[in-house]
C-alpha cells in the first residue's frame, strides 16, 4: 500500500507494520467452495468451541494462580506452577489450533563442533534469572513462551532503557497496542540485571524480553533497543529464542487491528504453525568472547547480530518510535475505528 510506504525499510525493502496477506492461489470450483465453507459454515463453528475452550483454561489457570500463590515456599510454588499450570497453558495453544509445535536448537558454530554444540544446546536448561530474547509478533509468543517457561514477562521502555516485569495477562493485554516509550508516574522500573536478580533470588522463572519494544509482522526485525550494554553477561545466562509462524490463509501475527476479529478469525482455522529456534547461553557467551571490543560496546550489536543469523531475519532501521507514527496514521485513516486505550505518549 502505498499510503504506508513511509514505513518501508530503505535498507531491504521490508515494510515491517502491516498484517500479511494470504498467499494468492489459482482459483478453481473446488477451492472456491472449500474456501466459502472454512469461512462462513465450518470456520465460525470451529472458533466458537475453541473460544469456549480457551475461556475454560484460562478461568482454570487464573484459579490455580490464585491458590499456588499462598504457597510459602518458592521452590515448591515453582515446581507446583509446572506441574499443574503447564497442561493448561499448553491447552490455550492447541485451543487457537498450535496442535504441533517444531522446535529446534541452533547454533553457530560451523564444521565438525556443529553437531556437538546442537546436542549441548539441546540439553541446555533454562533456569530463574535468566534472560531470554525473543523476536515479538503476535499474542501467540506469549502462550508459548507461558507454556514453555513460566517465567517472568517484561515491557521495555525507549527513555531510560529499562524493563518492567509484567503478568502474562498483563503482557497479553500489552500486546499490538501503542508501545509507551517512557514509563507511566509512579510505575516501579529495573534493569536487565537488577530484574535478573529478583527473579533469580525470587525462583520466579527466566525474564522475556522482547527487545524491539513492539510487535512486528515477522517479515524481518526492528531495531533493538540497546537494552543489553552494561549486561553482567558472565553473570547472567543469556537464551535467544526466535519464532515464525507459517501459514497460507490467515497470519497468526498481530501488529494493528481489532484483537478479538483477528483471534475469532485465527481460531477458525483448522491448524496453525510455530517453529521454534533457541540458541543457548554458552553460545552467547562464547560470542561475546571471542570479540576483541569492549564488552559494553558489543553486547546489544552482538545480540541482535546473532538473532539475525538464527532467526534467518534481516534487520531493518525502523524502530519503536517508528511502529508509534504508524499506528497513529493508521488509526487515523481508519477513522479510528480501533484506537486502543494505551495511545499516549
Amino acid at each position: 500500500m502505498e499510503k504506508y510506504s513511509r514505513w518501508r525499510d530503505a535498507g531491504t525493502g521490508i515494510q515491517p507494520f502491516l498484517p500479511p496477506v494470504p498467499l494468492k492461489t489459482e482459483a478453481n470450483p473446488i477451492s472456491t467452495v472449500h474456501k466459502f465453507l472454512k469461512d462462513y459454515v465450518l470456520g465460525p463453528v470451529i472458533s466458537v468451541i475453541r473460544l469456549v475452550g480457551l475461556l475454560v483454561s484460562s478461568l482454570f489457570i487464573v484459579i490455580l494462580e490464585l491458590c499456588l500463590s499462598l504457597v510459602p515456599i518458592t521452590q515448591l510454588r515453582r515446581q507446583l506452577r509446572r506441574g499443574l499450570i503447564t497442561p493448561f497453558s499448553r491447552l490455550l495453544l492447541i485451543f487457537t489450533g498450535f496442535y504441533w509445535i517444531s522446535s529446534e536448537s541452533s547454533t553457530v558454530r560451523k564444521g565438525r563442533s556443529q553437531g556437538a554444540a546442537r546436542r549441548k544446546a539441546a540439553n541446555a536448561d533454562v533456569s530463574s534469572g535468566d534472560i531470554i530474547v525473543v523476536n515479538h509478533t503476535s499474542y501467540i509468543d506469549i502462550l508459548y513462551l507461558y507454556f514453555r517457561y513460566d517465567p517472568v514477562f517484561t515491557q521495555v521502555y525507549l527513555s531510560n532503557l529499562s524493563v518492567r516485569p509484567l503478568s502474562v495477562w498483563s503482557a497479553l493485554k500489552a500486546c499490538g497496542t501503542y508501545p509507551e516509550a517512557e514509563p507511566k508516574s509512579k510505575v516501579q522500573t529495573y534493569s536487565l540485571n537488577e530484574l535478573s536478580e529478583i527473579a533469580k533470588q525470587q525462583n520466579r522463572g527466566p525474564v522475556i524480553v522482547f527487545p524491539e519494544g513492539t510487535t512486528s509482522n515477522g517479515r524481518a526485525l526492528l531495531k533493538f533497543l540497546s537494552l543489553f550494554d552494561g549486561l553482567n553477561i558472565q553473570k547472567v545466562q543469556v537464551h535467544i529464542v526466535a519464532l515464525k509462524y507459517t501459514y497460507e490463509d490467515y497470519a497468526p501475527v498481530y501488529t494493528v487491528g481489532n484483537r478479538f476479529f483477528h483471534l475469532f478469525r485465527l481460531c477458525s482455522q483448522y491448524t496453525n504453525t510455530l517453529s521454534v529456534k533457541r540458541l543457548n547461553s554458552s553460545e552467547v557467551s562464547l560470542a561475546e568472547e571471542s570479540s576483541s571490543t569492549s564488552p559494553e560496546e558489543t553486547i546489544s550489536s552482538k545480540i541482535t547480530s546473532l538473532f539475525s543469523q538464527v532467526a534467518r531475519l534481516r534487520k531493518t532501521n525502523l524502530g519503536l518510535q517508528d511502529k508509534q507514527d504508524f499506528l497513529e496514521f493508521y488509526w487515523t485513516r481508519t477513522k479510528g475505528k480501533y484506537q486502543p486505550e494505551q495511545k499516549k505518549r
